[in-house]
């Protein structure tokens, strides 16, 4: 079995974030294609024995391999009347950009042996092997510089 998922999710204006007529708090994220639209693939192979219920041994084995991309970028911009809203500035934008990768593989076997009508002895074993990456990235833009002034969160 073969499964691909794309999700592209944004909102095409900004999102008021502190639910109040206050220019306080918004949330951008309309940042293009390239930007918060998550890609997964997923494989799955398996083999089994035959469902012959007359035969004691039955058996299942396979493969779990998945990959995904996920590049987020969202902007949280502090507005006019963000000192009302307990923020120590106004008219700021924290910008996050973060890029994930994950790719896991899985290989599994079962097996089912029956000894009697009524006792089954079952066993199994699952190895999985995951690697994750992540690149963290945080600016702080001053209004109305459209140039970010600093990171406060390294790259990593």
């Amino acid at each position: 079995m073969t499964a691909y998922q794309s999700n592209y999710r944004f909102y095409r204006k900004p999102f008021d974030a502190d639910f109040s007529p206050l220019d306080a708090i918004t949330i951008i994220n309309n940042y293009g294609k390239n930007w918060n639209h998550v890609n997964v693939i997923t494989q799955k192979l398996k083999f089994s024995s035959s469902r012959d219920i007359t035969h004691p041994l039955k058996w299942t084995a396979g493969t779990y391999f998945f990959h995904q991309y996920s590049p987020v970028k969202q902007t949280a911009r502090f507005g006019e009347e963000a000192l009302l809203a307990g923020l120590p500035d106004k008219n700021f934008s924290l910008i996050s950009t973060t890029i994930s990768k994950s790719t896991g593989l899985a290989v599994y076997g079962q097996g089912a042996y029956m000894v009697s009508g009524k006792l089954n002895i079952i066993a199994g074993l699952r190895y999985v092997i995951e690697r994750k990456k992540q690149s963290v990235f945080g600016e702080y833009q001053k209004d109305p510089d459209t140039n970010p002034a600093f990171a406060f969160r390294k790259r990593i």
